[in-house]
């Protein structure tokens, strides 16, 4: 499960690759991998939303960079 975690934040090829290079359990970090950016996809638009942002630049550089960060 620790394994599977690690690559939450990378896109899912990538986590395929990683996991598969590891002998992790592929599908599990893949699943994981994916419900992250559903639920960034679902949360983010009404955060900026209730902060006022409307600029779609500094939208995608605020997400990125969140995403970077991890």
């Amino acid at each position: 499960l620790a394994a599977a975690l690690v690559t939450k934040t990378v896109t899912t090829p990538f986590t395929v690759a990683i996991m598969t290079r590891v002998d992790g359990p592929v599908a599990l970090a893949a699943a994981l991998s994916v419900l992250t950016g559903v639920i960034g996809a679902l949360l983010v638009p009404p955060l900026f939303a209730r902060l006022k942002v409307n600029d779609p630049a500094a939208m995608v550089l605020a997400v990125g960079r969140a995403q970077a960060a991890r």
